[in-house]
């Protein structure tokens, strides 16, 4: 690929930006999801309590037992599930480390090209990155997120995953690099 022009370069900062976005989003799913696994122990403590002679007589015994029994399986199931839930959720994180490897890839190979086809160095890059840190007026290591699309035909506000306008019908513009 060979770049020509300030619209290659734009393009280029444009996906480089997504691509952060992206390993922005993942890695917070990944904490999220280590948390959710975390969670998900459970500790169970079993006792057993000492027969009296008047809950035999009572029947009451047998009653206690069943229960005992019952919330025993319950207990039991509990922890079945917390097993499945976090398994799947070390899926999902490993499954998510892949996805974000694989963008921190195709950033620096974007950077590589950028540094040697057009001289680009980084200072100009941690520059370009802190001015779109700060559109939002923070400097917080995030993209600034993006209001509503307003419809170029009526101008009413239309949310960005909308196709086309609520109120009139017209297809709305499509940023593909949208978050």
């Amino acid at each position: 690929m060979r770049i020509r022009g300030e619209k290659d370069v734009l393009a280029i900062e444009t996906e480089l930006n997504r691509v952060q976005a992206d390993i922005d989003s993942m890695e917070g799913r990944i904490k999220s999801l280590k948390g959710q696994a975390d969670f998900a122990t459970v500790t169970l403590a079993l006792e057993r309590r000492p027969v009296k002679e008047h809950m035999i007589a009572d029947g009451l015994f047998i009653g206690m037992a069943a229960r005992d029994m019952a919330r025993a399986k319950q207990s039991e199931l509990a922890g079945e599930r917390a097993v499945v839930v976090a398994e799947q959720a070390r899926s999902q994180v490993d499954q998510m480390q892949v996805d974000i490897n694989r963008l921190m890839l195709c950033t620096q190979a974007l950077w590589e090209l950028l540094k040697e086809q057009q001289g680009f160095t980084e200072e100009q890059l941690i520059g370009r990155i802190t001015e779109i840190d700060m559109r939002d007026g923070k400097l917080d290591g995030k993209l600034a997120s993006q209001g509503p699309l307003a419809c170029p035909k009526c101008g009413r506000p239309n949310t960005r995953t909308r196709v086309a306008c609520i109120y009139c019908g017209t297809v709305l513009p499509q940023d593909p690099f949208a978050q």
